[in-house]
């Protein structure tokens, strides 16, 4: 009698473990599906305000959600969620990863460069912040999960898109 309530106990105590990780494992992939939207969501924004700026005052406008976008980095829940692998793996498909774990940093720093510009460096920039605009709404939902083929190259242009301007502004 005394071992079967030992054994009740155990596996009570073992499955509130297991209820305790899949609720947590659950949280997480709810944090980073928000951050993951939230962030793209805010830099399609920035993009697309930019691309119809004519005005200074236009600029300025851009540039408050620049600011605001920028107060909290970008990458910040990414990377403290991509610190657990094993949720990572979980989270995002694994071929894509490579691409998610730069992804973040690169709306970073593309952004402290387009806070640089003015209303003539913006104006220049219209063919390629529509292009983003249009590559984030295509970005913008839970495929990152499944990984698949057009996503992975919308991704990956993406990613061109902001390194290869990042790139040219730095060699200047």
């Amino acid at each position: 009698m005394k071992q079967l309530i030992l054994l009740l106990i155990l596996l009570t105590g073992c499955s509130s473990q297991t209820t305790t990780s899949m609720q947590t494992e659950q949280t997480a992939l709810s944090i980073y599906q928000h951050h993951y939207s939230v962030v793209l969501f805010q830099f399609g924004q920035i993009v697309h305000h930019l691309e119809a700026a004519e005005t200074e005052q236009d600029l300025a406008y851009a540039k408050g959600y620049m600011e605001a976008f920028l107060q909290s980095p970008p990458n910040v829940i990414a990377g403290i969620i991509r610190d657990d692998q094993h949720a990572y793996d979980k989270l995002v498909a694994k071929q894509l990863q490579p691409y998610i774990e730069h992804l973040f940093l690169d709306l970073d720093v593309y952004t402290r460069y387009l806070q640089k510009l003015d209303t003539a460096g913006i104006q220049a920039l219209k063919p390629e912040l529509a292009d983003l605009y249009d590559l984030e709404r295509e970005l913008n939902d839970e495929r990152y999960q499944s990984g698949e083929i057009a996503y992975e190259k919308a991704l990956v242009r993406f990613q061109e898109i902001l390194r290869a301007r990042v790139e040219k502004s730095s060699n200047l």
